[in-house]
């Protein structure tokens, strides 16, 4: 790992395939990782652990930016942190924004994020119809993994699972207070816990003991732009819905 220049403007530049571990430290910025090009996505291989440690982020306001953007052959582990995003972008862009290419084999796209608060805080924008929902948290794509134990919490979106994602269990999280505007829900434009987007899916989807409280909508899917359920090998099962439309298809 080395040492966060001025022009990085990001906590940490990453440049090795070993195993980096990130433990017990406080960063308030917006930009998290940083691989030299002027996007700060990083694209594997990348070993990280973010652990233990509080991380306060602004949304970064130009259009196709994330606080976290990884692309394939990563593993993340992110285990007992503290996840602060505040406001919203122009598109809206997650604070974590994961293109792997997981297709149902390898050991490599490998998402661990546990024990986690995810928290977002409103900022009235003229991009959120002014409701003020703050960030998309986690946009996974072609992912494997374990999504459990984390708490979702004033977001727009708690997670997606999109295209080819597959072997990925979501379980024991709780997602509340995801909410939009009146004018997207009357155009059906639920927030939502869980986001099911375009699937792809390559490999078994497990979306279990999950609580969804006070929320637009505790799942929904969009099949938009493709997609399709057709050997999905989804199991949904013993979630608690309170407050929110359980099940929300849409697309």
């Amino acid at each position: 790992m080395k040492s966060v220049s001025p022009m990085t403007r990001a906590a940490f530049v990453v440049s090795t395939p070993n195993a980096v571990v990130i433990d017990g430290v406080t960063f308030q910025g917006s930009k998290i990782l940083f691989n030299g090009d002027s996007a700060g996505s990083v694209s594997g291989p990348l070993n990280l652990t973010i652990s233990n440690s509080r991380l306060i982020l602004a949304a970064i306001p130009a259009s196709g930016n994330w606080n976290l953007y990884l692309q394939s052959n990563c593993a993340l582990t992110l285990t007992n942190n503290f996840f602060q995003t505040t406001g919203f972008n122009v598109d809206n862009a997650s604070m974590l924004f994961w293109e792997g290419t997981y297709a149902g084999t390898g050991a490599s796209n490998i998402a661990n994020i546990t024990g986690t608060t995810f928290k977002g805080i409103s900022v009235a924008s003229p991009y959120n119809n002014g409701n003020g929902q703050s960030l998309h948290q986690l946009n996974l794509g072609g992912v494997q993994g374990t999504v459990s134990n984390n708490t979702f919490d004033g977001s727009d979106i708690g997670v997606t699972l999109a295209y080819a994602c597959g072997n990925l269990t979501v379980a024991s999280n709780t997602f509340t207070n995801m909410h939009r505007a009146a004018q997207d829900l009357l155009n059906g434009d639920y927030a939502a816990g869980i986001l099911l987007f375009s699937p792809q899916f390559s490999g078994p989807i497990s979306i279990t003991g999950n609580t969804f409280t006070s929320n637009d909508s505790g799942i929904r899917s969009s099949s938009y732009p493709g997609g399709t359920w057709t050997g999905s090998g989804m199991t949904i099962a013993g979630n608690t819905f309170s407050g929110n439309y359980d099940l929300q298809p849409h697309g």
